[in-house]
């Protein structure tokens, strides 16, 4: 990755008036950790080219990850509206796949169905296996959260089979967290929720892929607290929090914080567990994620 930083780097200087350079850039800087070096790139993009789609929406994700509520709606639906007038399907369905993502992941799951079934529809027509496999993903996780866990564990292993079947590795990793995310809620299915997340693991660090392979050993920790075992889980989630605290990903970094806490809680280490709450507490009442929220103010009590 840094080496490709180096790469874009040189040739955005060598254009610096192409917006898709700078844009390239920043993509490149992302999967390198650097996400206020990619914003800086993105911002140059737009400067050169303000209704260039791609930009605002690489700022949208930025600030979905960032936990900036607001700013990432308002980036998703100026690309949006941006891919809509240039007839780019793909383009807007990329951005319709994101913003679902996001609003699944800060709880308002009827607008993020919403967004998910329209994305269902243009890749339809656009036969993108690609997206329809990472729609799938993400429905599985909405359908999971309205509470049909047949349906979401359907739609998960679906997803898996097919990306595997297209050798889309990091794919078949997303899809195995979403379904041992489904499988955590049935207690009595743990061991499985535990092999599904080993299986995302290894399949993400063969590519190098480390944002899902941290994903997914969140999830792990979530299971080893089911399972009674919070030395474990408490292991894997102090792992992840650096990685998460470096690339700014703002609501993974409060899962990690929240299992944190849960874990000293469970192991009677109430100090620590209170630190770890309040942190949560704190970082969740900037960005206004209300289920943080909850689940700090609950440890707290």
């Amino acid at each position: 990755a840094p080496r490709a930083v180096e790469a874009y780097s040189r040739l955005a200087r060598r254009q610096d008036r192409d917006a898709r350079a700078w844009v390239d850039l920043g993509r490149a800087q992302e999967a390198a950790g650097q996400p206020t070096s990619a914003r800086v790139s993105y911002e140059r993009a737009l400067a050169l080219e303000p209704g260039y789609a791609a930009a605002h929406l690489r700022l949208a994700s930025l600030d979905a990850e960032e936990g900036r509520r607001e700013d990432a709606l308002a980036r998703y639906a100026r690309a949006e509206s941006l891919y809509q007038t240039a007839s780019d399907s793909e383009g807007e369905t990329e951005t319709l796949i994101q913003r679902g993502a996001f609003l699944d992941g800060i709880g308002d799951f009827k607008p993020a169905r919403a967004a998910l079934e329209r994305a269902k529809t243009l890749a339809a027509a656009t036969e993108n296996e690609y997206q329809r496999i990472r729609i799938d993903i993400r429905l599985s996780s909405v359908t999971a959260s309205e509470g049909n866990l047949r349906e979401s564990e359907k739609l998960a292993r679906a997803a898996a089979a097919t990306a595997l079947g297209r050798e889309l590795t990091p794919l078949a990793a997303d899809a195995y967290i979403e379904l041992g995310a489904t499988l955590l809620n049935d207690p009595a299915r743990l061991k499985e929720a535990e092999t599904t997340l080993q299986t995302a693991v290894a399949l993400a660090e063969r590519r190098g892929a480390d944002r899902i392979a941290m994903r997914a050993r969140l999830n792990l920790s979530s299971v080893h607290l089911s399972r009674g075992q919070p030395d474990d889980a408490l292991a894997l989630a102090e792992q992840a929090l650096p990685f998460l605290q470096a690339r700014r990903l703002r609501r993974q970094e409060l899962s990690a914080l929240g299992l944190i806490a849960e874990a000293y809680d469970r192991q009677g280490n109430y100090a620590s567990a209170r630190d770890a709450a309040r942190k949560v507490l704190t970082s969740a009442e900037q960005i206004g994620d209300a289920s943080s929220i909850v689940q700090a103010l609950l440890t707290l009590a």
